[in-house]
């Protein structure tokens, strides 16, 4: 004989499937939340990395600096081929790197936290947040 679902079984095979679908649902929206901040932190990082690596590229070809380092800005004079040009670091609005050339001025990164230039006459050290790198001095 033949025996169909009763209405008390269905209900409760309904209430199990809602149970485990809102379950699924939740931990799905868990981890579409943790990585969306994941990829945020690492594309900070990743910009952060970019500016101190085009910093270490004009140190590349430092000569001097062209004028004392503030807090709020680091220029130097930087061979380009045969020529002289100055490159010029500067902080707008506290969280902004800028960097200005002969051929214009253009944001580096921006940050959340402050960026503060330092120097003791034998290094740079370029404070952004939590992170800083220290360039040494290159003296003629």
């Amino acid at each position: 004989m033949r025996r169909g679902l009763s209405l008390v079984e269905m209900c409760i095979g309904l209430l199990v499937g809602s149970i485990v679908t809102a379950s699924l649902l939740s931990l799905f929206t868990q981890f579409t939340m943790i990585t969306g901040r994941f990829l945020s932190e690492n594309k900070h990082l990743l910009a952060l990395f970019r500016a101190f690596n085009m910093i270490e590229r004009d140190l590349e070809s430092y000569l001097r600096l062209s004028a004392p380092v503030t807090e709020n800005a680091l220029s130097f004079d930087v061979r380009t081929g045969n020529t002289t040009e100055r490159v010029t670091y500067f902080v707008r609005d506290g969280t902004k790197l800028m960097r200005r050339v002969n051929t214009g001025t253009n944001t580096v990164f921006e940050s959340t936290k402050p960026i503060i230039f330092e120097s003791d006459g034998k290094v740079f050290i370029i404070r952004i947040g939590d992170y800083s790198v220290i360039y040494p001095i290159i003296r003629e």
